[in-house]
């Protein structure tokens, strides 16, 4: 998933988007440059809210088995 797109699409910072998250700022610029390959279900999820962007076509993207994996995962939240 391009974060760093979706975040740009939205106009915001690391800055920013560590303030509204509680992501910090460095977690966030490698998660973006590819150096964290697989983010927690929370990480993701956080960030999808954010960028209202669907989770299970974010799961699928992280490497979760299938959407259905996020989807249950989701309604455990």
């Amino acid at each position: 998933m391009e974060f760093k797109k979706l975040r740009h699409k939205r106009g915001l910072t690391l800055r920013q988007v560590e303030e509204i998250t509680g992501i910090s700022n460095a977690y966030l610029s490698q998660l973006e440059n590819g150096k964290i390959k697989k983010p927690s279900f929370d990480t993701v999820s956080v960030l999808c809210k954010l960028y209202s962007e669907p989770l299970p076509v974010a799961g699928a993207m992280q490497g979760w088995p299938d959407c259905q994996t996020a989807q249950r995962l989701l309604s455990l939240s």
